[in-house]
């Protein structure tokens, strides 16, 4: 559900698990809004593409190990870089964008790895 990597895994099982989770969640948002049901329609749509939002975090980008057991600093870091909207011209909102585009429009997802081209943002500090 999330663009990081658990202690358990290697990388490129999480990035396929991932590409699997949006794909399957995408097939379920796409025969929801064919059933007229929009309101679920968008719902799994947002659950489909917050992992490729997540690929824009600089607390994600490269599928991050994340175990569950990081201490406080390491977890307030993780937050830091997560606390601020990046704004409309970032990558998350161009990925948001895209996949909406895709949807709204019944096009298919591409073939391949979704997480190969998405970039993540900067970390922003207001005020610095």
């Amino acid at each position: 559900m999330h663009a990081m990597t658990d202690a358990e895994s290697h990388r490129d099982q999480s990035i396929k698990d991932a590409n699997k989770f949006v794909r399957d969640v995408w097939s379920k948002a796409q025969k929801a809004l064919k059933e007229g049901n929009i309101d679920r329609a968008y719902e799994l749509l947002g659950i489909a593409i917050h992992p490729l939002q997540d690929a824009t975090s600089p607390a994600h980008a490269g599928f991050q190990v994340w175990t569950g057991h990081e201490g406080l600093f390491t977890e307030s870091d993780h937050l830091e870089k997560e606390d601020t909207y990046p704004g409309g011209n970032s990558n998350l909102q161009k990925v948001t964008d895209y996949y909406i585009n895709l949807f709204q429009n019944n096009l298919p997802l591409t073939n391949g790895d979704l997480f190969n081209n998405i970039s993540a943002d900067h970390v922003y500090h207001p005020g610095k």
